[in-house]
């Protein structure tokens, strides 16, 4: 990884800056102008693309960018990789495959009581507390509860 930042609009950066994270689209608008491509020293440093057309070209291109040396900024304190994200080709088309069948219209719809159950309890906790942080109450509790009774394994 080159660190070689031309690029003054991501220099100074910080991802979890509380007035960014407040009104973000102002630096996205900046960025995809002045700099679609540029690197972040936060974190150790990173590569951030911000335009939409340079976005999917990187993810349809594993010859040249990754995703197995991670994609979660900061890196995640965790041993192994978050599978199927942090997996690049042929790992990645396999576990894809995989997930597909589990994941169609069929499939989805025959665990929908199952999947609104997940979700319903999930918000009947944060509205038993009065409020919480939904990002970590909810959105990242919500898809490892589904993986879990998909694979009977119980507790919360």
């Amino acid at each position: 990884m080159s660190k070689a930042p031309k690029c003054p609009v991501t220099a100074d950066w910080q991802p979890y800056d509380p007035a960014f994270r407040k009104d973000p689209f102002p630096v996205y608008e900046r960025f995809r102008r002045e700099c679609p491509v540029g690197w972040v020293d936060a974190f150790d440093g990173f590569w951030a693309v911000s335009r939409y057309e340079d976005v999917f070209r990187v993810a349809l291109d594993p010859e040249t960018f990754c995703s197995s040396e991670g994609i979660a900024i900061p890196p995640m304190e965790y041993d192994g990789r978050a599978l199927p994200m942090e997996s690049d080709p042929p790992e990645h088309t396999a576990l894809r495959s995989i997930l597909a069948r589990e994941l169609s219209r069929d499939a989805v719809a025959a665990r929908e009581p199952m999947l609104r159950h997940c979700a319903r309890r999930l918000l009947a906790e944060i509205s038993e507390a009065g409020s919480a942080d939904f990002s970590e109450r909810y959105a990242k509790l919500l898809p490892t509860n589904v993986i879990c009774r998909l694979l009977d394994i119980e507790g919360d």
